[in-house]
């Protein structure tokens, strides 16, 4: 997944508002990924075909980027 939505990013041109990012918690093996509206935008079929679903919008703590530009504003900074 984040190989594939890296692909997207890139040869989209990185929107600055695009992100990928993920959580888990402690001793859970699972790690939920979330996706910013922007890299909604341009990764749509990708998402919606690996089963992503609407959310509201997670909170921030234990999020890390997995793709994202550095160089923009930080998408996490919206979330509450």
């Amino acid at each position: 997944m984040q190989d594939g939505f890296e692909e997207i990013f890139t040869r989209t041109g990185g929107a600055s508002s695009a992100a990928m990012c993920a959580r888990s918690e402690p001793g859970d093996p699972v790690t939920e990924l979330f996706f910013s509206p922007a890299a909604f935008d341009i990764a749509k079929d990708l998402i919606l075909a690996s089963g992503g679903i609407p959310c509201e919008k997670p909170p921030k703590d234990g999020m890390s980027y997995l793709v994202h530009d550095a160089s923009g504003p930080d998408p996490l900074k919206s979330v509450d």
